[in-house]
């Protein structure tokens, strides 16, 4: 999965939905923001299992291939590069 977007709109989108994610909870997935870049657009699901919050944000470039990923939220604006 490979997408390009505005950092600003990115954070705009974690920022709607991080409230949700579950604190220490049992399950760790739900520590997790669920990404899915489909067309021109990247969508954010974060659960609690009793609330569920989506944001949809408008890719900026062409999108490489459709994907999902779960990924921690971070806000604090550190990097984050995957590695492999």
């Amino acid at each position: 999965m490979k997408f390009i977007i505005a950092r600003s709109k990115f954070l705009e989108g974690l920022r709607a939905v991080h409230n949700i994610v579950a604190g220490k909870g049992t399950l760790p997935i739900l520590n997790n923001v669920m990404i899915n870049a489909t067309g021109h657009e990247l969508t954010m699901t974060t659960t609690d299992l009793d609330i569920s919050i989506t944001c949809a944000v408008a890719c900026d470039g062409c999108l490489d291939a459709a994907g999902e990923a779960a990924r921690e939220p971070r806000l604090k604006g550190g990097r984050r590069r995957d590695r492999g």
